[in-house]
């Protein structure tokens, strides 16, 4: 019961994270080149918002957001080329 309690904890800890820093660094995200979220409303939040309750996505999500504030997508996009490129 500790382990579902804590795996909830950490869950609302990790959307808390992801939504306050998309809201507060907005302007740095569409600056980089990433496409800013709609206004939707409550309830099509709450339902995009399910990855947050699966274990490790939660984390994922937030290191993506954290990505999303510090790196321009024009540089990703040039990383993941020479990744891929890599593989062949």
């Amino acid at each position: 019961m500790w382990l579902l309690k804590l795996h909830i904890a950490i869950s609302i800890l990790c959307l808390l994270t992801c939504d306050g820093f998309c809201i507060l660094c907005k302007q740095g995200i569409e600056d980089n080149g990433w496409k800013a979220e709609k206004k939707n409303s409550l309830f099509k939040r709450i339902i995009n918002h399910w990855i947050y309750f699966i274990p490790l996505m939660n984390f994922i999500a937030v290191i993506a957001t954290f990505m999303m504030i510090t790196v321009k997508k024009t540089k990703y996009e040039e990383f993941a080329k020479k990744q891929e490129e890599k593989k062949k």
